[in-house]
């Protein structure tokens, strides 16, 4: 099942925003220490398959399995017509609003939203010498 998802231009700017002020959301990985993975976009897809943003060799997920958007209130988790759902601090959704430090499980992984000032590294473009 593809979603498609429209966003305002309040959406793109609160992305902005939070990207120039340096407090990058994410989602810290519970079960492999160190692991985080950045929200830039204003919908990122999870899944096993193919289209999704976030890709996982996880049988329990779906292949398009829940988008975390991010609107004029902030991140919701949106499951997209997932097998197994998506849990939220334990608590099965379809949909849910998110804070900081919420925890996420979707199929075997389980994650933590992190919304908190972080250092911003800059993206490398290599130069060429003429």
């Amino acid at each position: 099942m593809l979603a498609l998802i429209a966003f305002d231009a309040a959406s793109l700017a609160i992305i902005d925003e939070l990207l120039a002020e340096d407090r990058l959301p994410h989602l810290r990985a519970l079960r492999a220490s160190g692991t985080e993975y950045p929200l830039e976009r204003v919908c990122t897809r999870v899944g096993r398959g193919p289209g999704v943003e976030l890709s996982f060799a996880d049988q329990a997920m779906s292949r398009q399995h829940a988008a975390f958007e991010l609107g004029a209130d902030g991140f919701r988790l949106r499951d997209l017509g997932s097998t197994n759902g998506c849990l939220v601090n334990g608590a099965k959704v379809d949909a849910s609003d998110l804070k900081h430090a919420d925890r996420i499980q979707i199929g075997e992984h389980e994650f933590q939203l992190v919304v908190a000032e972080r250092p911003h590294q800059p993206r490398a473009h290599p130069l060429r010498d003429e």
